[in-house]
Order: structure tokens, then C-alpha cells, then sequence
């Protein structure tokens, strides 16, 4: 059975998820500490992918501005950047749940940075195949991305 609606994003979407997350474990690794509470740690994640979203898309839309239609130009621009926010949400959500759970502020962040490891090679190798790439290049290239992550989550574990 075929869906009448088949939702894609876009490669540019799936970018800024990888910019997203990207940026919400850099906020999640400078914050986490015994003393920072989970939903700060999340509040400030996706404030801060937020406001870069917002940057992007204004320093944009006042590029392309002097079009016939600037407001139709602000809300695709809006659409293009809604994956940047995706992230954030879902590293949140992770982090909530496994504090609910139990554990410990520091816990809560470790087991939401490598979720987001995880999303982040879920994206590169979606990015990739969306631009035909052969799967064992889609992987590798996954690969980098997590790789990416992983290097976030090296540089979290060194400083704390």
C-alpha cells in the first residue's frame, strides 16, 4: 500500500538536523556536571539551536529580501531550518527519560550524547543516499558524522 503523502526532507533539511544535534551535544557537553540540571542542560540546547536557527534564517531573508514576495522567501527559509530544531528535541526527550529513570545528571547526558551519536550517523547516510551514493560509501560517510559525535563526546569525558 502506497501513502499518499510521502514526507522528505530535503538534503539542506537533513543538514540542519546534523547542524542541530551537532550543536546541541557541544551545549550538553560544556554544561554537564553534577551541579547543572537535566532540563537546563535541555532548555539551553535548544535555545541555543533556536537562536543560530533564527540567525540563519534572518542573515538569509535579508539577502533575498528585495524579492517580490520577501514573506513567502521567510517562511520557506523557516521550513529549510525546522530539522535544526529536531535534534535538540530529541537529545531533550532522551535525556528526560533516562533521568526519570534514575540516573544521574551526568548519566542522563552521557546516554543522550550517544543517542545523538547514533542519529548523527542516521543522517550523514541518509544524506548520502539521497545523493546517490553506493551504500558501502553512504555508510562510511555515516560513519564520519558519528565520528563527528564521537569526537564530542571524547572531548566531554577529557574536560569532566
Amino acid at each position: 500500500m502506497q501513502l499518499l503523502i510521502q514526507p522528505r526532507l530535503t538534503g539542506e533539511q537533513l543538514a540542519g538536523g546534523i547542524y542541530g544535534v551537532v550543536t546541541a551535544m557541544a551545549v550538553i557537553a560544556v554544561l554537564a556536571s553534577g551541579s547543572v540540571h537535566v532540563a537546563y542542560m535541555v532548555g539551553a540546547a535548544i535555545a541555543t539551536s533556536f537562536a543560530l536557527a533564527l540567525t540563519h534564517v534572518y542573515s538569509h531573508w535579508i539577502v533575498h529580501s528585495q524579492g517580490t514576495a520577501p514573506h513567502e522567501g521567510w517562511r520557506q527559509l523557516w521550513r529549510e531550518q525546522i530539522p535544526t530544531l529536531f535534534g535538540p528535541l530529541a537529545i531533550g526527550v532522551v535525556m528526560i527519560a533516562v533521568k526519570l529513570g534514575g540516573a544521574s545528571n551526568v548519566e542522563a547526558a552521557e546516554a543522550a550524547m550517544w543517542f545523538a551519536v547514533a542519529t548523527l550517523f542516521l543522517l550523514g547516510f541518509r544524506i548520502a543516499r539521497l545523493s546517490e551514493r553506493s551504500l558501502s560509501r553512504s555508510f562510511v560517510l555515516g560513519l564520519v558524522d558519528a565520528s563527528i559525535g564521537a569526537a564530542i563526546v571524547l572531548v566531554k569525558v577529557i574536560v569532566h
